[in-house]
């Protein structure tokens, strides 16, 4: 009897975590028809990063990773801005601390200190040997 109890108290909580799963697939869904389009505009590209990162989650996470490594500098940058709002999702730290020691932006120091502050507002206390590494490092 406790069991089946336990069990219906817990369903919405399940129920929760699958919904915002669907939730961020379909914004992703909705930001790759958008964003991959060649008659996109960048204010449009804008936008849709926007959008993606009203859905902090591990899913939106990834996709915001990927732009801080592939997308325009601009792109880049609303990315970095847009993943302070991600400080409750986990893992999403080590999206930007990967662009943040990327090649690719080695030279956009803009985009770099974008990603320390925003690093600094995940407040993820495991990236700090990271951080630690790039003091030391002659090109910071």
């Amino acid at each position: 009897m406790n069991i089946i109890i336990a069990a219906i108290l817990a369903t919405p909580f399940l129920a929760g975590g699958a919904t915002q799963e669907t939730e961020a697939k379909d914004v992703v869904k909705e930001f790759r028809s958008i964003y991959f389009l060649k008659t996109t505009s960048d204010e449009e590209r804008i936008v849709a990063i926007q959008r993606l990162a009203r859905t902090p989650n591990k899913i939106t996470a990834k996709m915001l990773g990927k732009l801080l490594l592939i997308a325009p500098d601009a792109h880049r940058m609303e990315a970095a801005t847009a993943f302070g709002s991600f400080s409750r999702v986990r893992g999403a730290s080590v999206y930007v601390a990967k662009a943040l020691i990327s090649r690719s932006n080695s030279k956009k120091t803009d985009l770099r200190v974008a990603l320390v502050r925003t690093l600094g507002s995940l407040r993820q206390i495991t990236i700090l040997p990271i951080l630690h590494r790039l003091v030391e490092k002659d090109d910071v």
